[in-house]
């Protein structure tokens, strides 16, 4: 059977022209909203035109090569929208033919088909399909030619016995979770297959039993149980949303026999190891079965394992991103930088901050302390981001496509020797990155300053302060030591794999206090004499002290040197800095 070359939507939503290359796999990867969804809906709208064209135009006759219609929108069988006259970029349908919303397939024989649709009298929409040998299988409800299975987070807890011919039609709108027991009690009913799907949901979930409960002559709805062994008998609508996933679009295989099966982010609630197998499985019998598989992800997992064997494109702004970089992909799904990178390209940001910190009140203190103007900053969390190699690619990547923002990556200090953090330095400067190496072993350091607690908390001397930052420094003493050991014995081993020696744990550990004792300022880690220090704040003031708030007394010069770096002094960096605010002692 020939097979899907290429897919042309035009005038789709956000889609004013796409070619999409398809191959047995194609992955589409994106930032969210950056249009991967819409190419999937825009496939089965296509579909669904022409399937609803057959079944309300029964009787009509292709004429030279072209069939048409005009039917009530309320008669389509899908639309991925109430209002289909939306539908057409800019948000209005309009009548004549060269503006009509057009979805155009090509297979490898060179056949084409192009499905049209535009404004038509009486708040009707006309239909136009041209391409016969490609538009009859379009038209089939038997034998679909797509199957859409949208994320399933949930189904009902009763479903009732449908005809066939209904549930085909459920399934043609996509509304998957409303008879999934219908699917799989069709399913049931043919052996082979049934045993066939059992097969592959254990290839994922080990040992799964599924039953089927129903009684034509007596009962109304379908009973389905799923069990593990050793675990409870339990009806679907209990299970996790995992194996209601998979059960779903593994039964669909099976029933519908789609030639294309499309998939919005299946890995959604699957577990890294779960997607990573319902991928080898379904790319196997995509191979062994003839079909072809569109699916979009956020999933690093997913993209590591079909990067190889099928087609990858990445989409930003409702068009394909041409100059992709799979590596360069796979660190910013892993990064979670894509859905944060078309807000830096589209919008007014001039610096990125990135962060492996999810709390950012002290970095963000300290920043708008020492020149960062706030609303030109975006400080972002990304898991990682702090690695060198990592803070490379998306320094890179930023260049490509925000030329104008400038990336500063923050880091904690951590107990780094002098040789590890120049060379961290190094290669992000190198790079044109901004590093913002902490002083001291993390940001919240900085905040053991009395100085600054004083002007916040005037109801507390500075010496006080002075004498309660020593009070907690002591406190946390072996908790800090106990840092710095973790710190160094996990570079001991970074150095054994590549070549050192295995680490000396006793060795380590009176180092560690050692140079803990000669110098508590410089190795006390600083959230952990924070924490303490807060709460021995709030017993003297009798109130939650305030901490976390920027002042001229937080000023670092290296990171004022970056924000020069970043706002040349045309305007002096410290009009950025708001202080009289935070002093209001009333």
């Amino acid at each position: 059977m020939p097979k899907l070359k290429t897919v042309t939507i035009r005038r789709f939503k956000r889609l004013e022209h796409l070619e999409l290359e398809l191959g047995d796999v194609t992955l589409l990867i994106g930032a969210n909203n950056a249009g991967k969804s819409s190419i999937l809906q825009a496939i089965h709208f296509a579909v669904s035109i022409a399937q609803s064209a057959r079944l309300i135009g029964e009787g009509l006759a292709w004429r030279q090569d072209a069939f048409e219609l005009s039917i009530n929108p309320a008669q389509l069988l899908y639309s991925p929208v109430s209002d289909v006259l939306s539908l057409a970029t800019g948000g209005e349908l309009l009548e004549p033919r060269p503006s009509q919303i057009e979805i155009e397939f090509e297979d490898d024989t060179g056949a084409r088909c192009t499905v049209g649709l535009r404004r038509g009298r009486n708040r009707n929409i006309a239909v136009s399909i041209v391409g016969r040998a490609i538009g009859e299988k379009l038209m089939s409800l038997a034998e679909p030619f797509t199957v859409y299975a949208p994320g399933l987070a949930g189904i009902p807890k009763d479903e009732r016995l449908l005809s066939p011919g209904l549930v085909r039609r459920i399934v043609a709108r996509g509304d998957a979770n409303l008879t999934l027991r219908n699917v799989l009690r069709l399913l049931h009913r043919d052996e082979n297959a049934w045993v066939a799907f059992i097969g592959d949901m254990r290839s994922i979930f080990a040992d799964i039993n599924i039953e089927i409960d129903f009684d034509e002559e007596t009962d109304e709805s379908i009973e389905v149980y799923i069990q593990f062994p050793g675990a409870p008998r339990l009806p679907i609508d209990a299970a996790g949303t995992s194996v209601l996933q998979a059960s779903q679009i593994l039964a669909y295989i099976s029933l519908f026999k789609p030639q294309i099966l499309i998939l919005d982010e299946p890995d959604s609630h699957l577990h890294p190891d779960n997607q990573r197998a319902l991928c080898d499985l379904v790319f196997k019998m995509a191979t062994d079965r003839g079909f072809q598989v569109l699916l979009s992800t956020h999933s690093r997992h997913v993209l590591d394992s079909f990067q190889s064997r099928g087609k990858v494109t990445w989409v930003s702004n409702g068009q394909k991103v041409d100059s992709q970089d799979l590596n360069t992909t796979a660190v910013l799904l892993d990064l979670g930088a894509l859905d944060s990178v078309d807000y830096f390209a589209d919008g007014h940001t001039k610096c990125v901050v990135a962060t492996e910190d999810s709390d950012q009140d002290a970095l963000r203190a300290i920043l708008w302390s020492n020149g960062f103007v706030e609303e030109d900053t975006e400080v972002a969390s990304y898991t990682g981001c702090s690695k060198a190699d990592a803070a490379l690619v998306l320094g890179s990547f930023l260049r490509d496509k925000a030329p104008h923002v400038s990336l500063a990556v923050h880091r904690d200090r951590d107990y780094m020797s002098q040789d590890a953090s120049g060379k961290f330095e190094r290669r992000l400067r190198d790079a044109n990155i901004q590093p913002l190496l902490t002083d001291a072993s993390d940001v919240e350091g900085y905040f053991l300053n009395a100085e600054h607690l004083h002007a916040l908390n005037p109801g507390i001397s500075v010496e006080r302060i002075v004498e309660l930052i020593a009070q907690a420094t002591a406190e946390t003493r072996d908790k800090s030591v106990e840092s710095i050991i973790n710190q160094r014995t996990q570079e001991a081993f970074r150095a054994r794999q590549k070549g050192g020696g295995g680490p000396n744990h006793g060795a380590i550990g009176v180092r560690a206090a050692a140079d803990y004792d000669a110098d508590p300022a410089a190795y006390r880690r600083g959230k952990l004499v924070l924490g303490r220090l807060h709460a021995l704040l709030q017993t003297e003031l009798g109130a939650n002290p305030r901490v976390y708030l920027p002042s001229h007394l937080l000023r670092v010069e290296s990171i004022a040197e970056i924000a020069r770096r970043i706002w040349p002094p045309a305007a002096p960096v410290d009009q950025a800095v708001v202080v009289a605010p935070l002093f209001d002692h009333q």
